[in-house]
């Protein structure tokens, strides 16, 4: 009998690595652990989305521009059939916080507008996260737009915020959008009573 070719972990201990420094916030050190696991071409574009995340987190910190642009490089070199659908959509989802990153807030909520639609795969927590990043993106379009343009985006965040309320009342992202965004619609009652609720 044959002994069975032992199976190949889901990714190398390098790339594994690299994703828990990243989590842990030791950026550098997972750019450089991340960096040495895209030598192995199966798992080159994974860890290429942890180089280009902690890259991301550091222009967050530190507002290096080469942050910015290594993380928008690297992403757009990222083949994401390569990856599974979570990192897929972590693509881009870093797609979008470049461009927010850039102020080209109108175009960051686009792509995360595109990022929700995936979102099934996403942690409860992620998908909170994500669903203001793209709340806040059109938060700071609002403040390009001469005030004659604003209603409708304001509108477009109400109601996104009241189809989360539906099926679960204490998402506290849409708690704090809703009354917000209707008051910035001109409701103010509404926005009242949502603040208030």
């Amino acid at each position: 009998r044959v002994p069975a070719a032992p199976r190949r972990p889901a990714q190398p201990p390098g790339r594994a690595r690299a994703h828990t420094l990243y989590k842990e916030g030791r950026y550098e050190a997972a750019i450089m652990s991340a960096t040495e696991a895209r030598s192995d071409p199966q798992f080159a574009d994974a860890a290429a989305l942890v180089v280009a995340r902690a890259h991301l987190e550091r222009f967050r910190l530190g507002a290096d521009p080469s942050d910015l642009s290594t993380a928008r490089e690297t992403l757009a070199a990222i083949d994401s059939e390569a990856l599974t659908p979570r990192d897929q959509v972590d693509v881009v989802i870093g797609l979008g916080q470049t461009l927010y990153f850039a102020r080209s807030y109108g175009a960051a909520a686009e792509i995360f507008d595109s990022a929700l639609s995936r979102a099934a795969v996403l942690e409860p927590r992620d998908r909170l996260l994500l669903l203001d990043w793209w709340a806040s993106s059109l938060g700071r379009e609002v403040q390009t737009r001469p005030a004659e343009g604003r209603q409708p985006l304001f509108e477009r965040i109400q109601d996104r915020m009241e189809e989360e309320l539906r099926p679960d009342a204490s998402n506290p992202v849409a708690n704090y959008w809703l009354p917000v965004a209707a008051r910035g619609a001109g409701a103010l009652d509404r926005a009242w009573a949502a603040a208030i609720a």
